[in-house]
């Protein structure tokens, strides 16, 4: 059972559940946003995390969806017992047209 504001995801065929510590821990990240007309969508990456990236049709939704890979990113290291990146800049988005 899932908990309000609780997202799953699948690792290794083992679902975990990323929490709200593990939302917040993604925040302070440097999430970067910009359009690509090659794809039709907006991109996202996460400066520190090079792993991440994600898309949307919005600036919003793509933001929103690099937040969410970022957790889940973290989360998995953390399980793992990688070491976890720094967050250099801490800026929420840098939005490029």
């Amino acid at each position: 059972m899932m908990l309000d504001g609780e997202t799953p995801f699948e690792d290794d065929d083992e679902v975990h559940v990323l929490t709200r510590a593990d939302m917040d821990a993604a925040r302070p990240y440097t999430y970067h946003v910009w359009w690509s007309e090659e794809d039709d969508a907006y991109l996202a990456a996460v400066e520190e995390l090079p792993e991440v990236k994600s898309h949307g049709s919005t600036r919003a939704y793509a933001l929103e969806m690099a937040h969410e890979v970022a957790a889940t990113a973290l989360s998995s290291h953390r399980k793992r017992g990688h070491p976890i990146p720094k967050a250099t800049h801490g800026q929420r988005a840098q939005v490029a047209s």
